[in-house]
């Protein structure tokens, strides 16, 4: 599978089961991301996602944003924006990509 793009709406516009509000206003967004699926320079590991509109990287596995160029931790995606994140992958054909998120996420805890 190729990079995939995906465009985050604004939390407020996501249902609590990670669904889009009907009317989202996709302007109003938590940015536009590439997931990679594998990344020769990927520091945080793969797969993760890196935003387009802005020099921040998502750890997949567990919603925190960081800045690209220092890695410093910015922030954390809510947890209804990573089940929308995961439907994304998954209705682009990314079930390899989620077995991965999935193995990264054992290996967490």
């Amino acid at each position: 599978m190729d990079d995939l793009i995906i465009t985050i709406p604004d939390d407020n516009d996501i249902s609590e089961d990670g669904k889009v509000r009907l009317f989202a206003d996709i302007e109003k967004d938590q940015g536009i991301w590439r997931i990679h699926s594998s990344d020769s320079d990927a520091w945080l590991g793969n797969p993760h996602a890196a935003r387009v509109d802005k020099p921040e990287i998502l750890n997949l596995s567990d919603g925190i944003v960081y800045a690209k160029g220092t890695r410093e931790m910015l922030y954390a995606m809510s947890k209804k924006t990573m089940r929308l994140i995961y439907a994304m992958i998954k209705s682009f054909g990314g079930d390899k990509i989620l077995e991965k998120i999935e193995g990264r996420k054992s290996e967490m805890n």
